[in-house]
């Protein structure tokens, strides 16, 4: 019973970038461009945790060849009167995505998930075997142990090389601009902790825009009006990335790889060990 469970966990992750995707391609494939036009902008709050979470209800006209639609987007900031967002409609499900979402590549994402449901169903099938093979426990440990440090050595790899190493090759194509925080975005976890995401500001082919990190903390730095923070755009991409979340990326790399190395060098110690103990 609980290796159907878990092998449905595996299948639900996989299904569940499967049908991501899909929806991410549906929008730029079929959906109809459009430039829709703000008529209203309308602050709202929630309680959560005990904490007031403010958030913007911004309504666009979307012109449409079958007539003019209305469509609201619950989003983080105000909008100024007059504001225009480029976007795609998509007349299955009457459904409106901004360009910025719906353009964004995220094969990378979907392969991470597709292989980590994909090695999740192999280690439960090979542990579910293995039950009944002699020295079962033993081999369910190993099993586990190598399996561990691996997914932990792989992520780290991805954050600390591949990653990297792409972003270095495609330096030619990018461009730093100074930037600064204008606000920050509150997620309150299921403890009460909040964590503080920056909303930064910069200018570029001198147009003002707005680009809300995805590196943040619980210290008093990330709630700091006025911090600068340099941005690194890609001209080619449009990808974006603050030096600071770059760093913060390579730190959580390393620590991934040193945790990857520490559980696949204990278990291969103590392997070892046996074996010359006969």
């Amino acid at each position: 019973m609980i290796f159907g469970i878990l092998l449905v966990f595996g299948a639900a992750v996989m299904g569940m970038a499967a049908y991501s995707r899909r929806q991410d391609r549906m929008f730029v494939k079929k959906g109809i461009r459009v430039d829709a036009l703000l008529v209203s902008s309308e602050k709202r709050s929630r309680q959560q945790n005990g904490r007031e979470i403010v958030f913007y209800e911004n309504t666009f006209r979307l012109d449409l060849p079958e007539g003019v639609l209305l469509k609201t987007l619950t989003e983080d900031q105000p909008r100024p009167e007059g504001d225009c967002v480029r976007g795609y409609y998509l007349k299955s499900g009457d459904r409106f995505r901004k360009a910025s979402e719906a353009e964004k590549d995220q094969g990378k994402v979907y392969r991470i998930l597709y292989l980590a449901g994909g090695c999740w169903c192999v280690l439960v099938l090979l542990i579910w075997r293995l039950q009944s093979a002699p020295a079962g426990a033993g081999a369910l440990i190993r099993l586990f142990a190598y399996g561990f440090a691996l997914v932990f050595l792989g992520v780290g790899a991805y954050l600390c090389f591949f990653r990297a190493a792409r972003r270095n090759r495609e330096r030619p194509d990018t461009h730093i601009v100074r930037a600064a925080q204008v606000d920050t975005v509150e997620s309150a976890d299921s403890n009460g902790t909040i964590t503080y995401f920056p909303v930064l500001e910069y200018e570029v082919y001198g147009e003002a825009r707005r680009y809300q990190s995805h590196f943040g903390g619980t210290s008093a730095k990330y709630r700091q009006i006025g911090r600068r923070v340099d941005l690194v755009i890609n001209d080619r991409t449009g990808e974006i990335y603050s030096l600071e979340e770059q760093r913060g990326t390579l730190l959580l790399g390393v620590i991934f790889l040193l945790v990857g190395l520490a559980a696949g060098g204990a278990v291969l110690a103590l392997e070892l060990l046996g074996f010359f103990r006969g």
